[in-house]
């Protein structure tokens, strides 16, 4: 009968670079030997929630003519938002507003119109969900108009996980997600809540969750990433901080 116990374990604080912010790295470790598995967890996961919400690159296309940002903003409002959004659509013939709730409103007099696509940023800043697109404005007395499905989100969606590559993955031990596209398994360390706050550290204990992994994983290295609701890069302006605890195992008869 085999009998799995810890022989041994080591703990890693990481820190992720300008090149991806939202993702750490575990370097390969090498030399380590006698062990068949390992248990690999996150003791406590930190950053400053200052988080780029809109590239130069994000759209909005309408009536077939895509209107892109062209410029980088974080730490949005609904009222800084419109201002830009009113900005980027102004030769679009449709005009945009906050409700008294703030939420989106397109309208016009004279035309229907149709909101073809937008990009993911603009999706979540605005709340409406890209696969609901297009979406054709309704005739509502005396113009055209298209409402926004809820409030947006300004600094990301409300929770946040911890997505990784190390593991074993396959055997249906992930954690289920549901995102706007379906169900589905992944190796996620964590779920924590988004603070709200711009520029707020954010910072959680975990230690729930841990994946088995096969030794050679170790050798090879792995990365963990910080993801929305959606399962989207967190575009974060500031390092991740990460700490992971590795527990090496011996599997033996007895």
């Amino acid at each position: 009968m085999e009998a799995v116990h810890i022989d041994h374990w080591r703990e890693f604080g990481l820190e992720s670079n300008e090149e991806d912010f939202s993702m750490v790295r575990l370097p390969p470790l090498l030399g380590i030997t006698g062990f068949n598995k390992c248990l690999i967890s996150v003791n406590a996961v930190t950053f400053t929630n200052t988080i780029r919400t809109l590239k130069k690159d994000d759209y909005i296309t309408i009536n077939g003519i895509k209107y892109v940002f062209n410029r980088e903003m974080s730490g949005l409002n609904p009222g800084m938002f419109l201002r830009v959004l009113s900005h980027a659509i102004e030769d679009s013939g449709v005009t945009v507003n906050l409700t008294e709730t703030n939420i989106f409103w397109f309208h016009c007099t004279t035309n229907e119109f149709t909101i073809d696509e937008m990009s993911y940023n603009v999706s979540l800043l605005i709340g409406i969900k890209q696969k609901s697109l297009p979406r054709t404005a309704t005739r509502d007395e005396h113009l055209y108009e298209i409402r926004a499905d809820r409030f947006g989100d300004y600094n990301s969606t409300p929770i946040f996980y911890l997505m990784t590559d190390m593991g074993i993955s396959g055997d249906g031990s992930g954690m289920y997600v549901q995102t706007e596209h379906g169900m589905s398994s992944h190796n996620m360390f964590m779920r924590f809540n988004n603070s709200w706050n711009p520029e707020h550290p954010v910072n959680y204990i975990g230690g729930d969750v841990k994946y088995y992994a096969n030794s050679s994983v170790l050798g090879q290295g792995g990365w963990i990433r910080l993801v929305d609701a959606n399962l989207e890069r967190v575009d974060l302006l500031n390092p991740l901080y990460v700490s992971i605890y590795v527990e090496f195992v011996k599997e033996t008869n007895r």
